[in-house]
């Protein structure tokens, strides 16, 4: 029994089922289980749901005890995040903090929207499951301030590193509007690109859109575009102060084009 509004439109519940179905990444006793939930009363779906979770956790503190690790020293450590460009000689300032066996987790930081995040594994692991339960929630809302939109830009809403050029790609190519956001602001340097592109990889069913939609959106886009592989290129080469004069020199002809720094 799939819960639907009054007027039989898809609910959020709806979307988030579809994407976690069509990811090749979810479990088959996962996948069988949500078909069969979907196909059942909310309420005692959700009763059995709660009712398994509660045994899961007695299973895996069984588990903790017999073996001696208890959930206390589990989440003992330092988990040290980093924000932005860091020096050269990080590696060497993290070891006067961290322990020797601490490790470094791209997944951790990406959560946190670091550069990089470092500490032990429990500790990590203990970070990462803090933030995406508040994440979770997060998701949720968006998908209810924007029904019809995807799982990834939901998540990309929700945890995704925004900028006033990255939220004018996606209210131009998703058609929503977002509180407090500008007009179609474009990048005005390497920084900005950055947070553009990483729009375009976190919700992948933009990209295409992107190359055949956004010039549409003012003429400043419209002279970026077109040059949006070779901007790209510089970044990943490392010549971030050459895509900051790209971008201004393909943007000066055009008066008064609106690119703000740190958007």
């Amino acid at each position: 029994m799939t819960p639907e509004t009054p007027d039989g439109a898809r609910t959020p519940y709806d979307h988030v089922l579809q994407d976690i179905l069509a990811d090749p990444a979810t479990s088959f006793s996962l996948r069988k289980r949500l078909e069969a939930d979907a196909l059942r009363d909310p309420l005692d779906a959700l009763a059995d749901a709660e009712s398994l979770l509660a045994l899961a956790n007695l299973r895996w503190r069984a588990i903790e005890q017999r073996t001696g690790l208890e959930p206390q020293e589990r989440a003992r450590g330092i988990v040290v995040l980093g924000f932005g460009p860091q020096p050269v000689d990080l590696v060497v300032r993290m070891g006067r903090i961290c322990a020797r066996d601490d490790v470094v987790d791209p997944r951790v930081a990406h959560m946190a929207g670091a550069t990089y995040a470092m500490g032990s594994p429990a500790a990590l692991s203990a970070l990462a499951a803090r933030l995406c339960a508040g994440s979770l929630g997060a998701i949720t809302d968006q998908l209810q301030a924007h029904p019809g939109i995807s799982l990834a830009a939901a998540r990309w809403l929700a945890t995704g590193e925004r900028g006033l050029s990255s939220e004018a790609i996606f209210q131009h190519l998703v058609g929503v509007r977002l509180p407090d956001a500008e007009g179609p602001l474009c990048p005005a340097d390497s920084g900005d690109l950055a947070r553009c592109r990483a729009l375009l990889e976190e919700v992948p069913e933009l990209a295409p859109r992107f190359e055949q939609h956004m010039a549409s959106a003012s003429p400043q886009w419209a002279a970026l575009v077109p040059l949006w592989g070779r901007l790209c290129a510089m970044q990943d080469a490392g010549e971030h102060a050459a895509v900051s004069a790209t971008i201004r020199n393909a943007l000066a002809p055009i008066p008064d084009h609106p690119h703000p720094q740190g958007t």
